[in-house]
């Protein structure tokens, strides 16, 4: 099983490369989130409902 974490930290620097001038600062903290995913740093998923605040 692949970790999300795995897929961008591989990925990043290419998409970086050929998109980064027209990436938002938004979907540059979202990859920088994504690397953190699972991993040492955050090893559980924390899940929400924003609709009834039930978590």
């Amino acid at each position: 099983m692949m970790r999300l974490a795995d897929i961008v930290s591989q990925y990043t620097p290419a998409l970086l490369e050929q998109y980064g001038h027209e990436l938002l600062s938004s979907q540059r903290k979202a990859l920088s989130v994504f690397q953190l995913c699972r991993s040492a740093s955050a090893p559980k998923m924390l899940l929400s409902c924003d609709g009834c605040e039930q978590g």
